[in-house]
């Protein structure tokens, strides 16, 4: 084996949270596929994450896991999914950049099997709610778990009720023991903001006494300093997001606090645009510089 070969980093998968809101254009993705036809990620909820990574030479590949399902199905789909990368690829490991539920999924995956920590190089999540939200609490106060069952025969939203905070209360309790003795490293991205996406705003309301990003505490979002275990600690790498960033910024997508604003008139439609693209380049360039600090 060469030099190359033996230095050539791991690939990278992205993986997407809950309720994706790009579910239908990569479904029809999917069917272009077997056609020989690929979408521009600029639609992509990592909106053209992968390609900027892809031309700094980075091996980056996109997952597609249910919708709205638990976390045990979504981390056997993500599992699958990374056996696929793994194989086709000729690679031992991967890095795991997950946004929200998404890194649940993975670390849901993680601690499954001892093989899968042998298979992740690192985690590094992005708005994830790893000690929940208010927002699912509230949503499941006000009989979300009815809606749940009585939706279940036609789409599955079950995963709704593991960001509860009482949930994830539980999953870290049952589960950091074998996160602080497994080889993965870990890192934690938050961000917060007081300008969300108005469709985000009802949301935000519900945290009114603590810093978030529109739907997650960035307490939770930070996860914890450090993992500890009867024979070893692991500190949890915390990186605050390089500008206020909502749920949605966090992915390279951006849209005025106030819809009326960029239609008054034509500088004010100038500006949305500049701050759109401002904010695109900005997390690419994020994303990039995770890319390029991550290990092995």
């Amino acid at each position: 084996m060469s030099g190359s070969e033996l230095s050539k980093p791991h690939p990278i998968v992205l993986a997407c949270g809950i309720a994706r809101f790009d579910a239908i254009r990569e479904r029809f993705a999917e069917w272009l596929r077997l056609l020989n036809i690929e979408l521009p990620d600029s639609g992509h909820s990592f909106k053209g994450i992968k390609s900027h990574l892809t031309e700094n030479g980075f091996e980056v590949h996109h997952t597609l896991v249910s919708f709205a399902a638990d976390l045990e199905t979504r981390a056997t789909e993500l599992g699958d999914q990374i056996t696929g990368i793994l194989d086709a690829n000729a690679a031992t490991k991967v890095h795991i950049i997950a946004h929200s539920m998404g890194g649940l999924d993975a670390r849901t995956l993680i601690v499954r099997e001892p093989d899968w920590a042998e298979r992740i190089a690192s985690l590094t999540t992005i708005g994830t709610p790893h000690w929940g939200t208010p927002v699912a609490d509230r949503l499941l106060e006000k009989g979300l778990g009815e809606w749940i069952e009585s939706l279940e025969t036609v789409i599955d939203i079950s995963g709704s009720r593991d960001l509860g905070t009482e949930a994830r209360r539980e999953f870290n309790a049952a589960h950091e023991a074998a996160e602080a003795d497994n080889q993965v490293i870990y890192q934690a991205v938050w961000s917060k903001t007081k300008e969300v996406f108005r469709p985000l705003r009802k949301a935000a309301e519900l945290m009114p006494d603590c810093d978030n990003d529109g739907l997650v505490p960035s307490s939770s979002q930070r996860w914890t300093e450090e993992l500890i275990s009867s024979t070893k600690s692991k500190r949890i790498v915390q990186i605050e997001f390089p500008f206020p960033a909502d749920h949605l910024n966090q992915l390279g997508w951006w849209g005025p606090s106030e819809l009326k604003s960029p239609l008054q008139n034509i500088a004010a439609i100038a500006e949305w645009k500049r701050r759109f693209r401002e904010t695109e380049s900005r997390v690419r360039e994020f994303y990039l510089k995770i890319a390029r600090d991550l290990p092995g």
